[in-house]
């Protein structure tokens, strides 16, 4: 027998696990935990259904939550500005 208890025990018979009955709170005032009740998101913006395509000769019914008077196809090149934080100067 070692410090962590007999080394071999065999098992004779299978014994069946019980459990320890479960505890239930209270429901008390103070027992309730969570966040406060927030406002919903923003709705997306959306634009006018059947729209199509401002580019001559294609018949692309826009999505309602495409802003442009193009598709994607015949949208424009727009130069990419990018936007964040500025980088601050060094005194």
């Amino acid at each position: 027998m070692n410090r962590r208890g007999p080394a071999f025990v065999p098992e004779t018979r299978a014994r069946p696990r019980t459990r320890a009955p479960a505890r239930r709170a209270t429901l008390t005032q103070e027992t309730f935990r969570g966040a406060p009740v927030r406002e919903l998101p923003r709705r997306n913006r959306t634009f006018p259904r059947g729209r199509v395509c401002a580019a001559e000769g294609c018949d692309t019914v826009l999505s309602i939550y495409n802003r442009s008077e193009f598709c994607w196809q015949h949208e424009p090149v727009r130069e990419y500005v990018p936007r964040g934080r500025r980088a601050r100067r060094a005194a």
